[in-house]
């Protein structure tokens, strides 16, 4: 007799799902990991210089002496007018602070970093605050009548600010951009009353720090890195802990719930190629002359690169602004120098071709095309942000505004 079973449609139907469910879940987990597999990140190793500029203005910061008799270095009330005895006074009490941060522009700088998302930049509200103090020290000396020594001063604090991206991210040069404003509008106020002397000084040491400017692609580089690192990091997170880490929280709002459900489902290999062409393509742009409207890119297509990479918008924009200001300025100090117009200095926003010079009675009129690229004659732009409008601001520009940026009225 035969002891041969044949299987009933139920049983066979319950063999094959419990084949097939663990096929399925482990051929899940094999493609999941496969998605989430980031190849190792090799990082570039920086030997530090050796003195490094950055720890001589840690030191710097430290011997800063922020407020004495009631006299502070930078009062929040920006009105309130201070008393010269009293200005020179605390002048006095940085001499030291003084000496050290010219003792550190004087030596190679290069900013540490770990690549790690956790790294703190406390330095870099450090150096904001040397900034004040050389800009402070500016003014207290154009105050005192002594213009060749608070053009230099100026002159110092527009030295830091180049010198504070050297080897940093974003963060960095936008503190640098920060530093030199500072600098370049104390050196503005003085200008008029320097002599030949102090002119040609001052316009040669502008020139030979502009040739050290540090690229804004280098800059990126750094970010490109950090970011690569980032998302490798992050890949190892649960889509909760994800999301705080780029701080939000999940509970919020139901749009972070759909976005902590759209991490959970991003392959973090894709967001790592995503990303890194994303950086390529954008350190290539920012090596060509500024176009109107900025750098054009695809959008970021994965939910990661959608919270990483915007802000980096701004950055072409402001880099531009920034040396736009900066040939304003030198070209402003050749013409007072020697009585015309000099051809070398160049329109970050007009294709890097020779800045405007407008005759305007018996004065003259420096000028960019401004960002839209266009030449309006010289008719200022006017801020389309109501808060950038401000006349302690200068009206200075954004990216998306109309009009020229003139000397000494688009300042940032």
């Amino acid at each position: 007799m035969s002891t041969d079973k044949r299987f009933s449609r139920s049983e066979r139907a319950l063999i094959v799902v419990g084949i097939l469910v663990p096929s399925l879940v482990l051929a899940g987990v094999a493609i999941n990991a496969r998605l989430n597999d980031v190849p190792p990140l090799v990082l570039p190793e920086h030997t530090l210089p050796v003195p490094n500029a950055y720890d001589t203005l840690r030191v710097a910061k430290v011997q800063v002496v922020p407020l004495k008799d009631g006299i502070e270095l930078s009062p929040k009330d920006t009105k309130k007018v201070q008393p010269l005895a009293g200005r020179q006074a605390l002048l006095a009490a940085n001499t030291d602070a003084i000496a050290k941060i010219r003792q550190a522009l004087s030596q190679e700088y290069r900013q540490p970093v770990t690549y790690e998302t956790s790294q703190l930049f406390p330095e870099y509200a450090e150096h904001r605050e040397l900034a004040r103090l050389l800009a402070f020290a500016s003014k207290t000396h154009a105050d005192s009548g002594n213009y060749s020594e608070a053009a230099r001063c100026a002159t110092d604090a527009l030295a830091l600010g180049m010198k504070i991206p050297r080897g940093g991210a974003l963060i960095g040069a936008l503190v640098g951009i920060a530093c030199e404003a500072m600098g370049r509008n104390a050196l503005l106020r003085v200008v008029g009353n320097l002599d030949a002397t102090a002119l040609k000084t001052t316009l040669e040491r502008l020139d030979a720090l502009e040739q050290e400017r540090w690229p804004l692609a280098e800059t990126l580089e750094v970010e490109r890195l950090w970011s690569q690192k980032s998302i490798r990091y992050l890949a190892k997170q649960n889509p909760g802990t994800l999301l705080e880490s780029l701080g939000y929280k999940e509970e919020d709002s139901q749009q972070n719930r759909w976005l902590a459900l759209r991490l959970m489902f991003t392959s973090k290999r894709l967001a790592a190629e995503n990303n890194d062409r994303h950086y390529a393509k954008l350190i290539a742009a920012v090596k060509l002359p500024y176009r109107k409207g900025g750098i054009s890119l695809p959008t970021p297509t994965d939910a990661l690169n959608e919270l990483l990479l915007p802000v980096l918008d701004s950055g072409h924009f402001n880099e531009a602004r920034n040396r736009t200001e900066a040939n304003l300025l030198r070209a402003r100090l050749s013409l007072l120098l020697t009585g015309k117009p000099d051809s070398r200095f160049t329109d970050p926003f007009g294709q890097d071709k020779p800045l405007h010079v407008k005759k305007d009675g018996e004065h003259f009129i420096l000028y960019s095309v401004g960002p839209d690229g266009d030449d309006d004659n010289g008719r200022a732009g006017v801020p389309s942000q109501s808060f950038m409008a401000k006349l302690e601001r200068g009206r200075a520009l954004s990216a998306e505004d109309e009009g020229d940026l003139v000397a000494g009225v688009n300042t940032y």
